[in-house]
């Protein structure tokens, strides 16, 4: 599986919309300081794909998805394997 592009928003510490554009990358590399966001890429990816994050274990659920003040978190992965392309996309909404 190769990932192409990651939609988040309202995910964990992603409150406004940001997008991973990894189409042109043969390689790449998440770097930034501690808090960045590196590793809420990694769980979105998971996320996307599985609806859940392993790294959480028991903790997980809805509430860890939302990003604080948020309603709601949209996910989005597009990826290719086999030759083919895919994408998987998550909502989370949050009520009351």
């Amino acid at each position: 599986m190769r990932p192409l592009r990651l939609d988040v928003a309202g995910f964990t510490v992603f409150r406004e919309h940001a997008v991973l554009d990894l189409t042109d990358a043969d390689l790449f590399a998440l770097v930034g300081p501690t808090g960045s966001g590196k590793s809420s890429l990694l769980d979105a990816m998971c996320f996307a794909l599985y609806g859940t994050v392993p790294r959480w274990g028991k903790r997980g659920g809805v509430a860890g998805v939302l990003a604080p003040s948020s309603a709601e978190a949209r996910v989005r992965l597009v990826f290719e394997a086999s030759g083919q392309r895919y994408a998987a996309s998550r909502v989370v909404r949050r009520v009351g």
